[in-house]
């Protein structure tokens, strides 16, 4: 079977965001997450070893020259000590554990130092999902010209709508082809109507957004908030990532992920200074 994650930076923006704020204020912060199938999905025999070699695969990838130009030119609020990082950068195939049981259930835990593991996370969710259409033989069904279709006729109702909209499905694809047809699709429908009230601002996609010249857009997972709470507790932990994200980003990239544990517990400590600095806050 084909290795099904290409390209470094086919992953989602906001995993790089976090990992840049996560080296320069957690450089020696160990966690450790376990994938949730809360679908309770039942995945086919031999299914957990085609996934083990698929993120073993993952050690030969490497950032290219093109893809860090890329993101230079677009994501100017990374610093660029973080490029610098990603030059030397090589997933660990190690700081995942998968099985799966006699019932076919899935388990997969991501263990090790924060700034390794983070960029695992989407890419290994991508590889289960895309996994699973193989093995099930679900993808000889795909039609992607009919995929096309659907995804222009929803971009261009939003459109013409007023929607401002972007893509976010890398870890719940069906496929890289599929993906790569839905951000083509609107890309494409996006251009045809440039003056129309509402727009495809682009997707979260780091490669899919340098190979359709399209603007990468996120800021930061609830990953970044839990990951404080479990260091100083979820009463702390906004006020903390808030703290942080103003300290790496200095203005940029402010919306702000405020709904991990509640409004209550948010409105703790989103006091007016902070409502000043951030631009916007996202559920």
């Amino acid at each position: 079977m084909q290795q099904i994650i290409r390209h470094f930076t086919d992953d989602d923006l906001y995993k790089f965001t976090m990992c840049c704020a996560v080296i320069e204020n957690y450089p020696r912060t160990q966690v450790r997450y376990r994938f949730i199938d809360r679908g309770g999905t039942v995945y086919p025999d031999g299914f957990v070893n085609e996934l083990r070699r698929q993120i073993e695969m993952l050690e030969n990838l490497q950032i290219t020259a093109d893809e860090i130009l890329f993101m230079r030119k677009k994501c100017r609020y990374i610093p660029a000590w973080f490029y610098d990082f990603l030059k030397g950068f090589r997933y660990d195939s190690s700081l995942v554990t998968i099985s799966q049981d006699a019932s076919g259930k899935l388990d997969i835990i991501f263990e090790g130092s924060w700034c390794h593991t983070i960029l695992l996370e989407v890419k290994v969710l991508a590889i289960v999902s895309e996994l699973y259409y193989m093995m099930t033989g679900q993808h000889r069904c795909f039609d992607y010209d009919a995929y096309y279709e659907k995804s222009w006729n929803k971009a261009e109702r939003l459109i013409k709508a007023g929607c401002v909209f972007s893509d976010f499905g890398t870890r719940r694809r069906a496929s890289f082809a599929a993906q790569d047809t839905v951000v083509r699709a609107m890309s494409e429908c996006q251009k045809a109507m440039p003056c129309s009230a509402g727009r495809f601002v682009g997707t979260s996609n780091v490669y899919l957004a340098m190979k359709y010249d399209m603007t990468p857009v996120g800021t930061m997972a609830h990953e970044f908030v839990c990951a404080i709470a479990g260091m100083y507790g979820p009463q702390m932990s906004n006020h903390i990532a808030m703290e942080k994200w103003r300290s790496t980003y200095r203005g940029a990239l402010g919306t702000f992920l405020y709904d991990t544990y509640g409004w209550r517990i948010f409105s703790l400590n989103f006091s007016e200074d902070y409502a000043n600095m951030f631009k916007g806050l996202r559920v």
